[in-house]
């Protein structure tokens, strides 16, 4: 039969012993597959780690197509023209925004056009993370 052995809350070891033991000796039983990674002690159980999936990463780079109906969806394409219609606004700014093929999220235009619009690093993010899932 395969034991953990705790200590402090934690599997520190496990091991198939030949004898049965007793769980005041720190042992106890665990599944035949149970490993120091694969498992936890937990409420006095040994069990399966619930491994919670990684989020999924952030897209660097959108098409000009996808961020442009990505801004429209969200409701920002028309304060973004009247950014780029401004007479105030960089000059350099507005023929990258007319002339870019593709959005990169850590852009200077990105970036200089996010607390114009109000939106926080979160806020780009979900932006490119829908964005990226728009087909056109």
């Amino acid at each position: 039969m395969k034991y953990a052995l705790i200590f402090e809350g934690r599997i520190v070891d496990v091991a198939a012993l030949p004898f049965d033991v007793h769980e005041s000796m720190s042992w106890v039983p665990c599944p035949d597959d149970c490993t120091m990674s694969t498992h936890e002690y937990v409420d006095g159980v040994v069990r399966e780690k619930v491994i919670e999936p990684e989020p999924p990463a952030v897209p660097q780079v959108i098409s000009r197509f996808q961020g442009i109906a990505q801004l429209h969806k969200a409701g920002l394409l028309d304060q973004v023209n009247a950014i780029m219609a401004d007479p105030a606004t960089d000059p350099l700014t507005v023929i990258a925004w007319n002339t870019v093929q593709e959005f990169r999220r850590q852009s200077p235009i990105i970036l200089a056009m996010a607390p114009l619009l109000e939106l926080t690093d979160e806020d780009l993010d979900q932006l490119f993370t829908l964005a990226a899932g728009i087909e056109g």
